[in-house]
């Protein structure tokens, strides 16, 4: 439109028709950099950082390239949710989670230790990534972030009270696990957005074990049986013995505490399977 003005300089106003083509002309002109300043402003929000303040907000998708600090988050986390990070199925606040909660897996010091204050130099403490994660699982991700969120809680959990049970005061929180997994007795897993997950299944049975595993801890709550049950009926090829199975679960969130839990529900599980045949 400037280059209009500028080949026209004859158009100033004088008659109805170029006061029109001048109107005509600063409408686009004004449109123009509406569009121009919102794909900066979206450019700028897909690229925050991930100790942004917008991290307990709305869930950003970073895009390619990322930034520095997000590739130091996804070079602690494992490549499985490397992969799910670069096709753009991770939020920045899910990769800044799974980072703290992989160095804290690994035991190398660096994470928030479990009753580590929220205002503590290692970060949020696990049951603050709970509070974080039932947020998050509310607001509008991916179909494969919003079962993710699920299985971390449950990891979350198991992590903070080792082999002991869960507190009651966590009860509300556990029954929504519960309801978000199972709801009415149908396992959630792949019932819904069921094509954005077929590429997921190895992600979904870590899903399984890690909630199952938390709602195990529970006192209140028997649904645990019920949900890894179903999780044995619907993979059965890959959750026919431990070896396989540990194998997929090693490839996301993995220690020695958590897979010697995990493989104690799984035994149980398999138990009831043979009692019922």
């Amino acid at each position: 439109m400037q280059q209009i003005r500028k080949i026209r300089p004859d158009i100033k106003g004088d008659t109805p028709w170029h006061y029109f083509l001048i109107s005509v002309m600063k409408a686009y002109d004004a449109l123009w950099q509406f569009v121009k300043d919102r794909n900066e402003a979206t450019t700028s929000m897909a690229q925050l950082s991930i100790d942004s303040p917008m991290r307990s907000e709305l869930p950003i998708y970073p895009s390619l390239p990322f930034n520095i600090k997000v590739c130091e988050a996804l070079s602690k986390v494992s490549t499985s949710f490397n992969n799910m990070a670069m096709a753009g199925e991770l939020s920045i606040q899910m990769i800044d989670i799974l980072a703290n909660l992989s160095t804290l897996a690994r035991g190398d010091g660096s994470a928030t230790p479990p009753n580590s204050p929220p205002s503590s130099p290692g970060g949020r403490s696990l049951l603050n990534t709970i509070a974080d994660l039932r947020y998050l699982s509310v607001m509008a991700t991916t179909p494969i972030e919003h079962k993710l969120c699920f299985g971390v809680i449950g990891t979350c959990f198991t992590l903070h009270y080792g082999s002991g049970k869960i507190s009651d005061d966590m009860h509300e929180t556990l029954q929504e696990l519960e309801d978000s997994m199972i709801g009415n007795g149908k396992p959630q897993l792949e019932t819904q957005e069921g094509d954005a997950l077929k590429t997921h299944r190895e992600c979904l049975i870590w899903i399984s074990l890690a909630a199952a595993g938390a709602l195990d801890q529970s006192e209140l709550l028997s649904a645990m049986s019920m949900m890894l049950d179903q999780a044995l009926e619907q993979y059965p090829d890959e959750t026919s013995d431990w070896e396989t199975l540990e194998k997929i679960l090693k490839k996301f969130l993995w220690n020695d505490l958590l897979g010697k839990h995990w493989k104690r529900c799984w035994r149980k599980a398999k138990h009831r399977q043979s009692k019922a045949r």
